[in-house]
């Protein structure tokens, strides 16, 4: 059970970046779709002046270093979980004494 816990810790910084950058992304895309430019300092969309392209990793670059490290030690931990549980011997439900 505690390890179910840091697991999720461990991927809700992932999973908050990557809804934000989603809601962004269409955003932008709606933006663009009306004719107008989005500009990403004030996050809105602009149909009179044209605002030129900042990339999401540029304007949120900790998060998003953040973000991909507590993702690789969430798929690190998950897959020492996994191998220590296929090590882990199995129990036999066999009469002591009885052959195998």
């Amino acid at each position: 059970m505690k390890w179910t816990v840091v697991l999720l810790i461990l991927l809700v910084l992932p999973t908050v970046v990557g809804i934000s950058f989603m809601v962004e992304f269409l955003a932008v895309d709606a933006a663009l779709d009306a004719g107008a430019s989005y500009d990403y300092v004030t996050g809105r969309a602009d149909p009179v002046h044209s605002h030129p392209f900042t990339s999401y990793f540029s304007r949120h670059r900790l998060l998003v270093i953040l973000s991909t490290m507590s993702f690789l030690a969430a798929l690190f931990f998950l897959t020492h979980l996994i191998s220590q549980r296929l090590k882990a011997p199995t129990r036999c439900s066999c009469r002591k004494g009885a052959e195998h």
